[in-house]
C-alpha cells in the first residue's frame, strides 16, 4: 500500500478524495497543490493535506507514489510537462471525465508507463474545496483507464487504493470510458441547462412556469446548477463523443415527434415503456 500520495488541485473531487484517503489512511503522507491559497489553507488546518505546495514545482512531489491530477479538463497540459522532466516514478493518475485529452497529453510526454486515468464517477452540482465531503465516493463507480504501457501491478495497487476508499472499481480503455462518459454524464447536463432554457425562455409576463416547478422538474434539471465554467471544458474535451449521442438524442426526439403529430398512443406508450423497464434496471 501507498505511503505518499500527492494532489495537484484540491476542488470538489480532489478535496473528496484527499479527505477520503486521510479518512480510511490516518497515517497517510498527503501533499497537495492548489491555485487558491484559502483551499490549501483549509486543507492544512483541517489535517487533510500534510504538505501545502503553494507554488507548482515538480521538485516538491519527488519522492511521493502516487500523484493525482485534479485541475480543470483543459488544464493540465503544464503539470503533466514538468512531472514529465522531473525526476522520479511516481503513478500518475487523474480524475476527469474526459480521458482523450490526459492520454494525448500523456502519450506526447512519453508517460505512459506510469499512468492510469481515473474518473470518480460522483459529483454534487456545487464545486470547490469548500463543498468537498470525505464520503462522495462511497459506493460510487470509479473508472479506471491504464495506458497500454502501464504494468497490471501498478493497475492492481491504484485499484486496491480504491476499493479501500468504498468505491465500485471498473476498468476500460479510453474511448469506451469517453463515450460511456459522454451518455451518461455529458449528454445528461446539455439537456438540462438546454431544458432550463426552453422554460426560461418561453416563460411570460408573470413566471408562470417558474412559479408552478416543482419536483420532477428540479430533479430533472438539478444538475443545470454545476458549473459553467467546467461543464464548457467538458464539453470541447469530448466533443466528438457528445455530438455522436446529440445526433442519436435527437433522432428519438424527432421519432417522438412524429407519434405526437400522428396522434399515435400506442407507438409513444411502447417507447415510454422500454425507457421505463431500462431505468428501473438502474
Amino acid at each position: 500500500m501507498y505511503s505518499d500520495i500527492s494532489f495537484i488541485g484540491l476542488g470538489l473531487i480532489g478535496g473528496s478524495v484527499a479527505k477520503a484517503i486521510r479518512s480510511h489512511y490516518p497515517g497517510m503522507k498527503i501533499r497537495a497543490f492548489d491555485l487558491d491559497s484559502a483551499s490549501l489553507e483549509a486543507a492544512k488546518n483541517e489535517g487533510v493535506a500534510d504538505i501545502v505546495i503553494p507554488e507548482f514545482s515538480a521538485s516538491a512531489f519527488e519522492g511521493t507514489d502516487v500523484i493525482f491530477i485534479c485541475t480543470p479538463v483543459l488544464c493540465a497540459e503544464p503539470y503533466v510537462r514538468e512531472l514529465s522532466e522531473a525526476k522520479g516514478s511516481a503513478l500518475i493518475t487523474d480524475v476527469g471525465s474526459v480521458k482523450g485529452e490526459i492520454f494525448s497529453l500523456v502519450e506526447k510526454y512519453g508517460l505512459g508507463n506510469r499512468f492510469v486515468g481515473g474518473h470518480p464517477m460522483a459529483g454534487t452540482e456545487k464545486s470547490g474545496y469548500a463543498n468537498s465531503f470525505g464520503n462522495l465516493l462511497e459506493n460510487a463507480n470509479y473508472v479506471l483507464t491504464p495506458a497500454p504501457e502501464v504494468s497490471k501491478k501498478r493497475v492492481e495497487e491504484l485499484r486496491e487504493l480504491v476499493l479501500s476508499l468504498g468505491c465500485r472499481v471498473l476498468v476500460l480503455d479510453h474511448e469506451r470510458h469517453d463515450l460511456a462518459a459522454a451518455a451518461i454524464s455529458h449528454l445528461p447536463h446539455v439537456l438540462a441547462y438546454s431544458l432550463i432554457n426552453v422554460i426560461r425562455k418561453s416563460d411570460d409576463r408573470d413566471n408562470a412556469m417558474h412559479l408552478m416547478a416543482a419536483g420532477g422538474l428540479k430533479d430533472m434539471t438539478r444538475i443545470a446548477s454545476s458549473s459553467p465554467d467546467m461543464w464548457e471544458q467538458i464539453c470541447l474535451a469530448n466533443k466528438d463523443k457528445l455530438l455522436l449521442l446529440m445526433d442519436e438524442f435527437e433522432k428519438e426526439l424527432s421519432e417522438v415527434r412524429s407519434e405526437l403529430e400522428r396522434g399515435d398512443g400506442k407507438a409513444l406508450n411502447a417507447r415510454f415503456l422500454a425507457g421505463k423497464n431500462y431505468r428501473d434496471t438502474f
